[in-house]
């Protein structure tokens, strides 16, 4: 398979404490699905334009450059093109940040 289709199908995960990337990935890894942990902000919105399938995120992740620079991309991206988002949040809790997250309207 070529390189560019499978950065397209891979999950990027970006959860920067505790061992929820990791668990994420060993997740995916046992169902055959691709991932990458993303290091920091600047990585995962690098590797979200060289191509992803989906991301996941920790809702600890969710800092103005991480969510002002996946909305621009999002924004930018072909109509025809959706980039899922997920958010692992803590079980019972609403969270600022996560309720805070619009999608892009102008479409």
């Amino acid at each position: 398979m070529p390189e560019r289709r499978l950065r397209e199908q891979r999950v990027l995960v970006f959860a920067p404490t505790g061992r929820d990337a990791l668990l994420a990935c060993q997740l995916l890894g046992s169902i055959n699905v691709t991932s990458h942990v993303c290091a920091d902000a600047a990585e995962l919105l690098r590797e979200v334009e060289a191509g992803a399938g989906a991301v996941i995120l920790a809702d600890e992740a969710l800092l103005p450059e991480v969510t002002g620079g996946l909305l621009n991309l999002l924004r930018d991206q072909p109509p025809w093109s959706d980039l899922p988002l997920i958010v692992f949040t803590r079980g019972g809790e609403s969270s600022e940040r996560a309720i805070g997250i619009r999608p892009p309207c102008s479409r």
